[in-house]
């Protein structure tokens, strides 16, 4: 049974294991080149009204859009 979710359905200030990408091309490329396979991410915090998401991941913070927040698919971090 996968536990799986998207990001953007998480909350902030609680750490995230990634799974896996469901993105294409140059979104997917991107992240990948990032270091978002097995990583541990956190929000920082939550955008409602522009959408933006700011993440930490691997001792770096940066800031993605809903759409490719939603692409990363997470489970709990154990």
């Amino acid at each position: 049974m996968e536990s799986f979710f998207s990001l953007c359905q998480g909350y902030e200030n609680i750490r995230y294991k990634i799974v896996k990408i469901d993105a294409s091309g140059k979104v997917k490329r991107r992240l990948l080149d990032l270091g978002f396979v097995d990583a541990s991410v956190i929000i920082l915090k939550k955008s409602n009204f522009k959408g933006v998401f700011l993440l930490q991941i691997r001792g770096y913070v940066l800031s993605l859009k809903r759409k490719e927040v939603s692409s990363i698919m997470v489970e709990n971090y154990r």
